[in-house]
């Protein structure tokens, strides 16, 4: 979806018949690593090499794409918490980030549905390799058709945690309690102890420091013009930048 510019259906041959296999055997990886990483020792628990002591998890945090973790934590009989930095439950706000809607600023009934019909895509796409990771692996019975694979983290009502800022997005008016909009999060123990070495310290220096810019898995049509964009906005705003480059050249 990163090289099809969000379109959950590839519109382009080459991606169809090269990137979509690799694609689905990637994410057939990750779900069968949601199994050891729920119920087995940290392979480097003790040091580089050397497994961690016994471990099985009490409760599961994870985000929506690992596709295993309703099965494990069904397996493992354990709470599941889902944490995302993009909408992906349903509202009528605004439309699926993948579903290649426009945003129109009003709630529509569409939006609602998209969130619906992107999951069902997923679902087809996933169904196969789910099935055979619940029946080989853990050992528990194939999700059926009436079932309705697509919707298991809504009908047993799974609460998520979607971490950006509500003054940026605020919640959704019909998420209700199960759904909340949480800010970022970082460690109160880690911001505490942490000192920067004396060059991070004067580059950070006293105004505020860097904004920071980045763009994760987002590849970029036009780095140049994008990273320009920055730099124009930061001299306009006087503010000091520091961009991340992540999956494209700038």
């Amino acid at each position: 979806m990163v090289k099809t510019g969000g379109h959950l259906i590839p519109t382009k041959i080459e991606t169809l018949t090269k990137d979509v296999p690799w694609n689905r055997t990637m994410i057939n990886e990750i779900v069968l690593s949601t199994w050891p990483a729920v119920s087995e020792a940290d392979p480097d628990g003790g040091g580089s090499g050397v497994p961690g002591p016994p471990f099985r998890a009490q409760a599961i945090i994870a985000n929506p794409v690992s596709y295993g973790h309703i099965h494990v934590a069904e397996r493992l009989g354990v709470p599941l918490h889902i944490m995302f930095p993009q909408p992906w439950v349903p509202t009528m706000a605004f439309p699926h980030p993948l579903s290649n809607l426009a945003y129109t600023g009003k709630p529509q009934k569409r939006n609602y549905l998209s969130y619906k019909l992107v999951d069902l895509i997923m679902w087809h796409g996933t169904e196969g390799m789910i099935n055979e990771f619940r029946t080989e692996v853990l050992k528990l019975r194939t999700i059926r058709n009436g079932d309705l694979g697509s919707e298991l983290l809504l009908d047993l009502e799974i609460p998520h945690a979607f971490m950006w800022s509500p003054q940026l997005v605020p919640k959704p008016a019909d998420w209700g309690d199960l759904y909340d909009v949480i800010g970022t999060v970082s460690l109160k123990e880690a911001a505490s102890v942490y000192s920067p070495s004396p060059e991070l310290e004067a580059f950070l220096g006293d105004d505020g420091g860097p904004i920071f810019v980045g763009f994760g898995s987002m590849v970029l049509a036009d780095p140049l013009a994008t990273t320009k964009m920055i730099v124009d906005a930061a001299t306009q705003a006087n503010v000091r930048v520091l961009i991340q480059s992540s999956w494209s050249d700038m």
